[in-house]
């Protein structure tokens, strides 16, 4: 079960690496705006993409 278990830590650790990406890149376009505020931008934005991405779903099971 070792592998399964570096395989989660190697994908938090992406994941933790891409979300501090996309904040200092959203930072650097919007300079005027709190960490907070580009913190909430991050999470609407994936909320937003999972939701279109879970109806997309849904449609393409009632085919």
């Amino acid at each position: 079960m070792k592998p399964y278990v570096e395989n989660l830590l190697k994908t938090l650790e992406l994941t933790d690496l891409s979300f501090t990406l996309k904040k200092a890149y959203l930072k650097s376009r919007f300079t005027d705006e709190s960490e907070e505020k580009i913190i909430k931008r991050i999470f609407e934005a994936l909320v937003k993409r999972k939701e279109k991405q879970w109806k997309s779903a849904k449609a393409f099971l009632r085919h």
